[in-house]
């Protein structure tokens, strides 16, 4: 089989079309998270059920690390504008970025680790990136380290 051609940027923000479902999932990048019990991967279904555990009053006070990861989500899904579906090959449609969050809940150091070819995918992630300096929780005061470095992939379907 033939590589894929990435698309260049004119080509993936083409008029019409449908609108991609956006994805994004975190996995650990450290063996500290591990070690504390925090889950290896959230996923919208999983922030879904946070947000409503959470609006019922369900869950305990003080969030954790869970809380951090979901609000990070959030930001990124809310910052984050993807070309149309149709623009982006199937084989291009995952951005992987490492970054970290640091104890006062700023976020720095993000770095596409592995772009998805589409050069407006890229740049649509690059630019949500940029935006996403800050998240509404810190690091809990129990976390041993002052940054915690995450993996982030982010995909369209």
């Amino acid at each position: 089989m033939p590589p894929v051609k990435p698309l260049s940027a004119a080509r993936c923000l083409r008029r019409g079309g449908r609108a991609a479902n956006k994805y994004i999932t975190l996995s650990f990048n450290n063996d500290t998270q591990r070690a504390m019990g925090a889950k290896p991967t959230l996923n919208l279904l999983d922030i879904a059920k946070l947000n409503e555990a959470t609006r019922v009053g369900q869950l305990a006070d003080g969030g954790g690390l869970d809380a951090v990861e979901t609000a990070l989500q959030q930001a990124l899904l809310r910052e984050w504008k993807p070309p149309l579906i149709d623009a982006v090959p199937v084989s291009q449609r995952r951005v992987t970025v490492d970054l970290a969050v640091f104890r006062d809940g700023s976020v720095k150091e993000a770095v596409v680790q592995k772009p998805s070819g589409c050069d407006a995918l890229d740049a649509s992630v690059r630019e949500a990136l940029s935006r996403v300096t800050k998240i509404a929780e810190s690091l809990p005061s129990s976390f041993p380290k002052e940054r915690d470095p995450l993996r982030v992939n982010l995909l369209i379907e």
